[in-house]
């Protein structure tokens, strides 16, 4: 038996578009915080720590992402500067989808735009990672599904809302561990949620 190196494949985009002008897009909504956040019992009956969040309609980031085939997977340029975690999670998107394709992996250059200013706790960084992974996974013509979107937004933040799982019912979500624990429906009631900026803006520390 012998080895065989990953194929060259370009991403989707890339052929479609020419080099250069391919742009995979994604989007994922922020959130207005967690309604419920502790530990929990899993399906196993060991401790989990798990929250609820209530995610925004419309609110959020988007992300536009280009690949430039023939340069590294860790060579992503990211507008705005300083968005580390969205750059990492485009390196995990890449590797993850040039795997599936049995494909080289390549940089890119991402470009993140949101309606909502960083550092409030309302989840900013985590639609960045979200919106991220599936421009990536856009560009190259991929359909991640959301538990692989969230185990990557986890490998990238360390924690993560079920941002990618929106709209949909309230979830109770392991946020360390990408995962659902209980899909709650009904069992909460209907609620209008009114948001706004206090404090002049001022970031806030989420993971202290």
């Amino acid at each position: 038996m012998t080895a065989t190196a990953p194929r060259a494949t370009t991403p989707r985009a890339a052929m479609d578009a020419g080099p250069g002008e391919a742009v995979g897009t994604g989007h994922a909504a922020c959130h207005h915080g967690e309604i419920l956040q502790g530990v929990f019992l899993d399906e196993r009956r060991r401790p989990c720590q798990a929250l609820v969040t209530l995610p925004m309609n419309g609110p959020g980031s988007t992300a536009h992402f280009t690949p430039r085939t023939g340069t590294p997977p860790d060579d992503v340029r990211v507008t705005p500067a300083g968005r580390t975690k969205a750059r990492a999670a485009a390196v995990l998107a890449l590797r993850e989808c040039a795997a599936r394709l049995s494909a080289a992996p390549c940089g890119g250059i991402l470009t993140l735009t949101g309606d909502i200013p960083v550092g409030l706790g309302m989840g900013s960084s985590t639609s960045d990672v979200i919106a991220t992974v599936r421009a990536v996974a856009d560009a190259w013509g991929v359909r991640l599904p959301p538990r692989t979107i969230a185990g990557l937004a986890v490998r990238a933040e360390g924690a993560s809302d079920p941002l990618m799982l929106a709209p949909g019912p309230p979830l109770l979500f392991a946020q360390r561990e990408g995962r659902t624990l209980e899909a709650l429906g009904p069992a909460l009631p209907p609620a209008v949620v009114l948001g706004c900026a206090l404090g002049g803006g001022a970031p806030v520390d989420t993971l202290a």
